[in-house]
C-alpha cells in the first residue's frame, strides 16, 4: 500500500533532504539519472518523489510504487507540484497525442504534395501515412 503522510511530514522531509542528503554523492545530479522520471517541485528546487515519500512516511523506498498512480498521486492529492524531469518517450505518450502529431505531419505534407505537379506513391507524405 502506498503511504499517505500528512503535508507537514512531507514539508519536514523536504527540509531534511536539503539539510542531510542533497549534497551527498548518491544525490548529486540525481535529476539527470534516467531512473528518476518525476520530481516534486517546491521551494524553488526539485526533490526525488519516492525518496521524499519514504522519508515522510518512515517506510523503505522499495515498499511502494512510484509513477502517476503511485507516489506521484500522493503528492498531487496533497497539493504539491509534481513535474516530469524529461519529455516522455513516444511509447509513454497518450495515443491521442501521437495521433494528433501524426495527423498534423500528414496534413502539412499533403498541402505541399498537392501543390507539386508530380505527386506519386514515393512522395514523403505517403511515408507519413504508412507510419501513422
Amino acid at each position: 500500500m502506498i503511504p499517505s503522510p500528512e503535508a507537514s511530514k512531507i514539508e519536514e522531509a523536504l527540509a531534511k533532504f536539503d539539510a542531510e542528503l542533497r549534497g551527498t554523492s548518491p544525490w548529486t545530479n540525481w535529476e539527470s539519472n534516467q531512473n528518476y522520471r518525476f520530481a516534486i517541485e517546491a521551494n524553488g528546487r526539485k526533490y526525488p518523489v519516492k525518496q521524499i515519500l519514504a522519508m515522510a512516511s518512515e517506510q523503505a523506498v522499495n515498499s511502494f510504487s512510484g509513477g502517476v498512480e503511485g507516489a506521484n498521486k500522493v503528492f498531487l492529492d496533497k497539493g504539491f507540484r509534481v513535474v516530469s524531469l524529461r519529455p516522455p518517450a513516444v511509447e509513454d505518450q497518450q495515443p491521442m497525442t501521437r495521433f494528433r502529431e501524426a495527423l498534423q505531419k500528414i496534413l502539412n505534407g499533403y498541402k505541399q504534395a498537392a501543390s507539386e505537379s508530380k505527386f506519386s506513391g514515393v512522395h514523403p507524405v505517403v511515408q507519413e501515412f504508412e507510419e501513422a
